[in-house]
């Protein structure tokens, strides 16, 4: 998968050196007994005035053909992010390959 140098490790190791909070994870999805990533998501939580966001940066990356399954775990994580760290939303950006 090609996904945006802001959905990189590398680019999450950056913002957790000058203190950003960083989130990444990967939905593995199966078609044809064989398991793929459908969505890589790499997020920061910025600290504004307003209150905290949750922010993918050019992101999350999906594939063409999201499995129902993964759409609902992804769903379900960023909500946890959301509850745990208090923000007022979530920026998406979505990419797809």
């Amino acid at each position: 998968m090609i996904s945006p140098f802001t959905q990189t490790l590398e680019y999450l190791s950056w913002q957790e050196n000058i203190g950003t909070k960083t989130y990444y994870k990967e939905f593995i999805g199966y078609a044809n007994g064989l398991g793929f990533t459908q969505i890589a998501a790499a997020a920061v939580i910025l600290n504004t005035k307003a209150g905290r966001i949750l922010y993918f940066p050019y992101g999350p990356v999906l594939s063409e053909t999201v499995n129902p399954e993964v759409q609902k775990e992804f769903k379900k994580w960023v909500k946890q992010i959301l509850n745990d760290e208090q923000c007022l939303f979530a920026r998406f950006f979505l990419k797809f390959f």
